[in-house]
């Protein structure tokens, strides 16, 4: 994909929380392809992902009208990039418990509020660039927004979550992280590794800056300053690595009192 074709707000250079170091900025996309490069303390290796486009209708390049009603009537997931379609790759389990645990703890937490949290079902479309895609989850703040009123694809998330595999961490890092950076209402872009506890947190300041943030202890919470609220790490990891697991089981992490009740059955969880 082009994504270094179209503008965008440049992630910059930010400090590392608790020091002074700036850290360096995103590489151009032809950069990635050809170099390591780091963000904050984690440096990313190997060759890019290979993304080829789908032939739907028996062509390559399809208008958003026509990607929209052959999307509709496919049972698969794809992204729409200029043109382009890209089917989305299926997730091991544990990028599928990472992202139910993540999205319960928002539900639970946003309950009552006016921010909503959605799943990897929601598409999400950025006319600036054109991009239809389905995050892992999404959050909305306020009424949401819809390509003419459709319902179907949201314009104004607040939060965006990529839960990270070894597929798609550099295009979630790179390409898509420049794209995203084109929706005026997004402030926060959370991406959580699957194969190790660590996640990495993009804010935009009131400078128009990306800033980062890294969470590697199991014992930390991950803070959304956007939602006014914190999620431990150990809660958006059980079931996945055995230190969460381990902290769960002896009591030495004490779940909010709405997962209490989600787990006795005094409450339902968030759809």
């Amino acid at each position: 994909m082009e994504a270094n074709d179209h503008k965008s707000r440049s992630p910059g250079k930010s400090k590392v929380p608790g020091g002074s170091k700036e850290i360096e900025d995103l590489p151009e996309t032809g950069d990635m392809e050809k170099h390591d490069y780091t963000i904050g303390s984690i440096e990313v290796k190997g060759p890019p992902e290979v993304r080829e486009p789908v032939f739907a209708y028996g062509r390559r390049r399809l208008t958003i009208e026509e990607y929209l009603e052959w999307e509709s009537a496919n049972a698969d997931k794809h992204e729409y990039y200029r043109g382009e379609v890209f089917a989305m790759p299926g997730s091991k389990m544990p990028h599928n418990i990472i992202s139910a645990n993540l999205l319960v703890s928002l539900g639970i937490r946003l309950r009552g509020k006016s921010c909503r949290p959605f799943n990897s079902d929601q598409r999400i479309h950025i006319p600036q660039n054109t991009l239809f895609t389905y995050p892992d989850i999404s959050v909305v703040c306020g009424d949401p927004v819809t390509l003419n009123d459709d319902q179907w694809n949201i314009l104004n998330p607040s939060v965006l979550v990529e839960v990270l595999s070894p597929s798609t961490s550099r295009y979630d890092r790179g390409d898509k992280f420049k794209l995203y950076q084109d929706i005026p209402t997004l402030k926060e872009y959370i991406l959580v590794d699957s194969q190790t506890i660590r996640i990495e947190a993009f804010r935009i300041n009131n400078g128009g800056i990306w800033e980062f943030a890294g969470y590697g202890n199991a014992d930390k919470s991950l803070h959304l300053p956007t939602l006014d609220l914190s999620i431990p790490l150990i809660e958006i990891y059980e079931g996945v690595f055995q230190a969460a697991n381990r902290q769960l089981q002896t009591g030495s992490f004490k779940p909010i009192a709405a997962n209490r009740q989600l787990q006795t059955g005094s409450c339902l969880p968030f759809h």
